[in-house]
């Protein structure tokens, strides 16, 4: 059994909402992704696969841009829409480790783009349900080495074209008093999961795995 409990990655971000109109609104939303969590492999081997728990951080700053929409049909039912595309920037991550060489490597994983649709309906006052499809497209990862001996980094691409990767979702949100929400989902792949490099860390954002997700969660707003 693997198994980790640690922070993960921090998203911090900005959301406008320039255009407001009676049933639809458009906004437009930036989003920093920090390399909080961990990203050191736990395994006290000393090689690459002394792997004894999953990681919960890419090592790697993301920056993303999304356009949000949302209409509303009546009082019960509205359907949202995201569209968006995220820049990951290359970075020194523990977990690639260049083999009888002098530490740890760099990592330039893929931009991605991103897209989806859901429909939320309302149950009651304080009840929704809300069921929706993801979809998310990168490109080929790369990886390398730098140092003192050499006058630049060495990129190589890692095995694997790019991929297109679709999830669905079903979440059941209930707000017991004003401004506190608590959330349960569940999320499936539907095509593109995979156990490829990534799979065996943990690294969702990398290699999203195959089979069935659920949460629990709770929000507040002001």
């Amino acid at each position: 059994e693997i198994q980790t409990f640690a922070m993960g990655d921090a998203h911090t971000g900005v959301l406008l909402s320039p255009w407001r109109f009676d049933r639809a609104d458009i906004t437009l939303q930036v989003d920093l992704k920090a390399p909080s969590g961990l990203e050191w492999p736990t395994g006290t081997s000393g090689s690459p696969d002394g792997i004894e728990g999953f990681l919960t951080g890419t090592g790697i700053t993301n920056l993303g841009a999304i356009m949000r929409g949302r209409y509303t049909f009546g009082k019960l039912i509205a359907f949202r829409s995201h569209l968006g595309y995220i820049r990951k920037f290359p970075g020194i991550v523990g977990y690639v480790v260049q083999t009888d060489g002098f530490g740890n490597g760099w990592l330039n994983p893929a931009d991605e783009l991103v897209a989806g649709g859901e429909l939320m309906g309302q149950l009651g006052q304080a009840v929704a349900l809300v069921g929706g499809v993801s979809v998310s497209h990168r490109g080929r990862y790369r990886m390398g080495v730098s140092g003192e001996t050499l006058t630049g980094r060495v990129m190589t691409e890692l095995p694997g074209d790019p991929t297109t990767f679709t999830d669905a979702h079903l979440r059941l949100s209930v707000e017991p008093i004003d401004n506190w929400e608590i959330e349960t989902h569940a999320k499936r792949d539907l095509a593109g999961g995979d156990t490829r490099t990534f799979a065996a860390l943990g690294l969702e954002e990398f290699s999203p795995q195959p089979g069935l997700e659920l949460g629990l969660g709770v929000a507040c707003r002001w």
